[in-house]
C-alpha cells in the first residue's frame, strides 16, 4: 500500500518546508527497512528514492536516486549490522559503506539524521535515546553509555572489514581511521573507546598495500620514503598520510617512528647491491635521508661513478666541474679518484650552491671539486 502524508502549515514556513524536503538525501532510506520507496513532487519538481536489498549473502543495500524521468544514480552499500538488548531495551546498530565513493554520513542517524557529528567514511545508525526534537543525544543516560560501547566495537570491526575490502582492490588507505566526533558522543568517551579497539585492529596501511595492527610494529616517516623504498624490503613501513587528525594520532598516540638508522642502512644497502633503485630514485633517497634528523648517509652506498658503478661509502667522491674547468685524469690502476655520475650531479646540485656541497652531502663523502685538493689526492695515491 502507499502512504500519503498531507499536512497544513502557515504560509510563512512553506518555503522553509520545501527547502528541507529538497535537502533530503537518498540515504534516508538506508536505515528505514520497511520503507522501500519515497516520491517527492515539489511544485512539479519530481524525484524519488528506491531501496533494494541484495538477494545473495553479501548484505548489500542499493539506493537508487531518480531525478525527473530520465536521470538516475545507483549507490551500493556494504551493510554491517548488530542488534540485541541493553538494560532490557532493544538496540540496533547499522553501518553502510559505499566502497566506490567512501562517502561520509557526517551526522549520526537514529533512523533519521540527527545533529550529532560523527564523520567516518560511512553512514552510521544507532538507536540512541534522543531529545524531544530527535536531534541531540540525551546526556547522562545509562542506556546511551552502554550503546556507545557497542558502537565503538562495531566501528572498529567495520574498520577491519573496510580494510579487507580495500585490500582486495590492492588499495590500502587510511579511510578506516578518518573521523571527527561530536562533543555529545565525547561525553560518552566514544573516541577513547575506539582508540582502545584500534590498538589491536589491522587498519594501518603499509606500502605493500596490506593492513597491519599496532602490535605488528608499524613504522612511519613524515618524509616520503613510502614513494621510493622497495615494499618487500620494508614491509612494515606505513603509507604517508596528510590528514591532520591521523598524523596527530600516529605521532602522539601511537608514537610511531621510522627504522633505526643502522637497520635502515643495512636493508637499503642490500637493495642497492641488488640494483633495485634507479639513478633518479637514489637521488630522491639522498635528499630524504638528508631531511631526516634520525638518519645519516654515512655508510650508505647510494652514489654512482661516471660509469654508473656503485662507489664504496668510505671513498671521497668529487663533483665533476664544468667542461672548461676540467682536465683529463689518467686511467691508472692505482689512482682511486672517483667522480660523481653526471646525471646524479645535475639532480642533486640543482638547488645547491657550490660552497654548500661539502656541508650538504658530508655524510655521503661527496665533496666539491677543487684543483688543489684533487692534485693532493693523486699524489697521496701515488705514494
Amino acid at each position: 500500500y502507499d502512504t500519503e502524508i498531507d499536512f497544513t502549515c502557515f504560509d510563512t514556513v512553506i518555503d522553509n518546508v520545501k527547502e528541507q524536503i529538497r535537502d533530503l538525501k537518498p540515504e534516508v532510506l538506508l536505515f528505514l527497512k520497511k520503507l522501500k520507496h519515497i516520491e517527492f513532487d515539489i511544485d512539479g519538481e519530481k524525484k524519488h528514492f528506491i531501496r533494494e536489498e541484495s538477494n545473495d549473502n553479501t548484505k548489500k543495500v542499493l539506493i537508487t536516486d531518480y531525478y525527473g524521468q530520465k536521470e538516475k544514480e545507483v549507490r551500493e552499500y556494504d551493510f554491517f549490522t548488530e542488534e540485541g538488548k541493553i538494560l532490557d531495551k532493544y538496540y540496533e546498530i547499522s553501518i553502510g559503506y559505499d566502497r566506490k565513493t567512501k562517502t561520509s554520513g557526517e551526522m549520526l542517524y537514529s533512523y533519521f539524521k540527527t545533529n550529532v557529528e560523527i564523520s567516518f567514511p560511512v553512514f552510521i545508525h544507532a538507536t540512541f535515546e534522543l531529545s524531544s526534537n530527535r536531534n541531540e543525544l540525551l546526556a547522562n543516560n545509562k542506556y546511551n553509555e552502554e550503546l556507545t560501547k557497542k558502537l565503538a566495537s562495531k566501528l572498529a570491526e567495520t574498520a577491519i572489514n573496510i580494510s579487507l575490502l580495500d585490500s582486495q582492490n590492492n588499495q590500502a588507505t587510511y579511510e578506516p581511521l578518518t573521523s571527527s566526533i561530536d562533543t555529545s558522543l565525547k561525553q560518552y568517551k566514544l573516541e577513547e573507546l575506539i582508540n582502545e579497539q584500534i590498538q589491536k585492529a589491522a587498519i594501518f596501511p603499509t606500502i605493500q598495500n596490506k593492513y597491519i595492527s599496532l602490535t605488528d610494529d608499524p613504522l612511519y616517516s613524515e618524509q616520503r620514503f613510502d614513494k621510493v623504498l622497495f615494499p618487500e624490503t620494508f614491509p612494515n613501513l606505513l603509507k604517508y598520510c596528510d590528514d591532520e587528525i591521523i598524523q596527530n594520532y600516529i605521532k602522539h598516540d601511537a608514537k610511531l617512528n621510522f627504522y633505526e638508522n643502522s637497520l635502515f642502512k643495512d636493508l637499503l644497502n642490500n637493495d642497492i647491491q641488488d640494483k633495485r633503485y634507479s639513478c633518479e630514485q637514489k637521488c630522491v633517497l639522498i635528499k630524504l635521508i638528508n631531511a631526516s634528523p634520525s638518519l645519516s648517509g654515512d655508510g650508505i652506498t647510494l652514489l654512482e661513478d661516471l660509469q654508473g658503478n656503485i662507489i664504496s661509502s668510505d671513498e671521497n667522491v668529487y663533483v665533476q666541474p664544468s667542461a672548461k674547468d676540467r682536465f683529463e685524469i689518467p686511467n691508472w690502476e692505482w689512482l682511486k679518484v672517483k667522480f660523481l655520475n653526471e646525471k646524479m650531479r645535475n639532480i642533486l646540485l640543482e638547488d645547491v650552491e657550490q660552497e654548500a656541497i661539502d656541508r650538504t652531502f658530508r655524510d655521503f663523502n661527496l665533496v666539491r671539486y677543487r684543483f688543489n685538493t684533487l692534485i693532493g689526492k693523486i699524489v697521496s695515491d701515488l705514494n
